[in-house]
């Protein structure tokens, strides 16, 4: 097996603008009886040493994993729950009080599979010619009843912060704490709440298709609707690169530089025999226009109908 970790891939392109420099990225490909393409987004709070933490070390504890357990769907699903559990031990004996989102995708290109897992809000959305799916689960509190359960159980309390006139504002939140997000890597401050146990899916990559990994200064000025139809408007004629930032520049075009702004864009599926190449229309995507004219609705492993293997 051999590993290899880059700034950049053939196939994957990215983009970010910093206002906080809490933001993280890193790519790595696995070349061994699987070939995998692994991908990691991390968005620190409180500081960026729990996100440059995550950012260093996640990948290589994955590689570490597949080497002795495989990279089947479920053996995948298992290495990153244990990783997560690792970094997060990790973190809150050694990065103070930061804490920070862990988004990780495994594309494993020989066995047509898919794999997510993640904590907090930094969303990946995967976009095909019949539509798109959010393969990451948003743990905003407020955006997540699951989550609210789950803090509200161990005692803790919602409510918004207080403004500086004393009204509320902003986002719920869990107090003690005040996260906005409680399942994360690290805020050793705030143990009471926190879960560093990720949403896990894996799903049957498409003939061909767009994985598309933002933070949520992104997400927060752009609906997966909107970021799904800027994939399919100009995925034929610009390199991943090129797309990533055109996500950005609209992210920050309709809300302003607020927060750090960063895009992940993969191509997945048959490449046909091709060789690599940055621009996506190598793979012949979305070269049947009928296919993505006027639709920006999801779709879903049962609904879609072109995409039925999706099960």
């Amino acid at each position: 097996m051999s590993v290899h970790t880059a700034a950049t891939d053939e196939w994957v392109g990215t983009c970010a603008r910093a206002l906080k420099g809490e933001d993280t990225t890193s790519i790595m490909r696995i070349v061994g009886d699987d070939t995998l393409l692994m991908l990691c987004l991390a968005d620190g709070h409180g500081g960026v040493a729990a996100a440059q933490h995550c950012n260093a070390c996640v990948l290589s504890y994955l590689a570490e994993e597949v080497a002795i357990h495989g990279s089947s769907g479920k053996s995948l699903q298992a290495a990153c729950a244990r990783v997560f559990a690792r970094l997060h031990s990790e973190v809150t004996a050694s990065c103070g009080t930061s804490g920070t989102t862990l988004t990780i995708v495994i594309i494993n290109e020989v066995q047509g599979e898919l794999t997510c897992a993640n904590v907090g809000d930094s969303s990946a959305l995967l976009v095909a010619p019949d539509g798109h799916m959010l393969i990451s689960t948003d743990h905003r509190l407020e955006a997540c009843a699951e989550e609210r359960a789950r803090v509200t159980a161990q005692g803790a309390f919602l409510a918004q912060a207080k403004m500086a006139d004393g009204t509320p504002g902003g986002p719920i939140r869990v107090w003690p704490g005040g996260l906005a997000v409680a399942r994360t890597i690290g805020d050793a401050d705030c143990t009471q709440v926190i879960s560093a146990e990720p949403a896990l899916s894996t799903v049957p990559i498409p003939p061909c298709g767009v994985v598309v990994l933002c933070s949520d200064g992104c997400w927060d000025a752009l609906s997966p609707e909107k970021v799904a139809k800027i994939v399919t408007k100009v995925a034929e004629r610009v390199t991943t690169k090129q797309v990533a930032e055109r996500v950005v520049a609209k992210a920050i075009k309709a809300r302003g530089l607020r927060d750090d702004t960063t895009c992940v864009v993969a191509v997945v599926g048959d490449t046909s025999g091709r060789p690599p190449s940055r621009r996506m229309s190598a793979l012949g995507f979305f070269r049947n226009k009928s296919s993505t004219s006027g639709s920006e609705e999801s779709f879903s492993p049962s609904t879609s109908p072109a995409m039925s293997r999706w099960t």
